[in-house]
């Protein structure tokens, strides 16, 4: 069974958290969260959430991927922690898959796994990454780093994790499932159709 390590931090971005674990939860990916702090953790917008392991607990090298979240305070708990940042430097040695979103590529630039590739990142974090060339597409794979922009993008990260963990078939499945294609769809022309008018 495929197993994904997702580290967690007070201040941690809950929809970047949650909505690639679903995704991937829902193909039958095997996803840990993994606190560094309590087990107990409450994230950006006051959202209590609980762990599966703490740092003390799980053996990071038994996991085929990591997945960073976003949140500023989180991603900088992570960014100062050391065991997070060797378990990234492993990985990446390793050509083992590393995903980030938002604010979670400063973690990578922390661990200093970002120099050579091509990412992106949540706007406001962008400066200060050593990527080779920074994109403004929502989701960037380089070898075996993938990275997201937001919040908006968690669930297509999770796809692509999943994708490029040989899970296409699941993926695909699960993207019809999720009714993605009318999302987009619906979407796409509510925002090139005028808002009705309450007063007409």
């Amino acid at each position: 069974m495929t197993k994904v390590a997702c580290f967690m931090a007070n201040g941690v971005e809950e929809v970047e958290l949650i909505s690639v674990v679903d995704v991937l939860r829902r193909a039958q990916v095997k996803v840990d969260l993994i606190s560094v702090e309590d087990p107990m953790v409450r994230s950006a917008h006051g959202v209590l959430l609980g762990s599966d392991r703490t740092l003390q607990t799980a053996q990071l090298e038994s996991y085929d991927a990591l997945y960073v979240p976003g949140g500023a305070q989180g991603a900088q708990t992570l960014a100062h922690t050391p065991e997070v940042l060797a378990a990234l430097r492993s990985f990446d040695q390793q050509g083992k898959w590393i995903a980030a979103i938002c604010a979670g590529p400063t973690v990578l630039e922390a661990a200093g796994i970002l120099a050579g590739h091509k990412g992106t990142a949540y706007p406001g974090f962008a400066q200060g990454l050593s990527l080779k060339q920074y994109k403004d597409d929502l989701v960037v794979v380089s070898g075996h780093i993938i990275t997201s922009r937001g919040p908006a993008s968690a669930p297509l990260l999770g796809f692509e994790l999943l994708r490029q963990m040989g899970l296409e078939a699941q993926a695909e499945t699960i993207w019809e499932n999720m009714l993605m294609d009318e999302l987009d769809q619906h979407f796409c022309r509510s925002i090139t159709t005028p808002l009705p008018n309450p007063n007409e």
